[in-house]
């Protein structure tokens, strides 16, 4: 938005009965209570502009009135990514010339970006059906790791039931062996009652 201090078309385009002062700013009459509410709000967002003549600061102000205007009548379905994009072109041309339009530019940007994810989330796009189809894919695995879930606990509970079958039976078996191994000392010690008696030949050997 190229301007220049002297510029007669702007002093005439702010200079005509259907415009008002507001707070030393002159803006289309139905714009004056927009204006004040932004300087109320903003502060004096022209206060360090570049352009020291009041019709150019007039010429800008207004610029800023007429997006929050369209941004008041419009909604989101409705404004189109190019106006949104012309109007961003704008507030970086005000910027230039140290306005304070950063708090508007910011909400055009967000609005912006709003408006680009619009189609992203309609039910035909690929990013919705890609999300159902991973959202079917996460209930199917679930349902698998659920089923594992259960089978966990049935052969936990069947290693248990042989935990406890094999302490009965190591129980049993220290029980066998203990006695298996008196049962030896005994036939060793009958063993050796009976070597000693067959060794002597005869009953009575060794008696007289």
């Amino acid at each position: 938005m190229a301007v220049d201090d002297d510029d007669d078309d702007i002093v005439n385009s702010v200079c005509d009965s259907s415009h008002v002062f507001v707070g030393g700013y002159k803006v289309k009459s139905e714009d004056s209570g927009l204006l004040g509410s932004i300087l109320s709000k903003h502060g004096d967002i022209a206060d360090n502009c570049n352009f020291k003549t009041p019709s150019v600061r007039s010429l800008f102000i207004q610029h800023v009135c007429d997006i929050v205007q369209t941004l008041k009548k419009t909604s989101i379905a409705f404004i189109t990514t190019s106006e949104l994009e012309k109007m961003v072109a704008g507030l970086s041309d005000i910027e230039g010339a140290c306005i304070e339009v950063g708090w508007l530019k910011e909400r055009l940007v967000e609005i912006y970006e709003a408006k680009k994810a619009i189609p992203m989330l309609g039910p035909s796009s690929e990013l919705r059906k890609t999300q159902t189809e991973r959202k079917f894919k996460i209930q199917c695995t679930k349902a698998l790791v659920e089923e594992y879930k259960r089978e966990i606990v049935i052969r936990e509970e069947e290693l248990r039931n042989l935990e406890e079958k094999l302490r009965m039976a190591e129980s049993v078996l220290s029980v066998d062996e203990e006695e298996a191994t008196t049962a030896e000392m005994v036939i060793g010690e009958y063993k050796d009652k009976l070597r000693r008696i067959v060794e002597l030949g005869s009953l009575h050997c060794g008696l007289v």
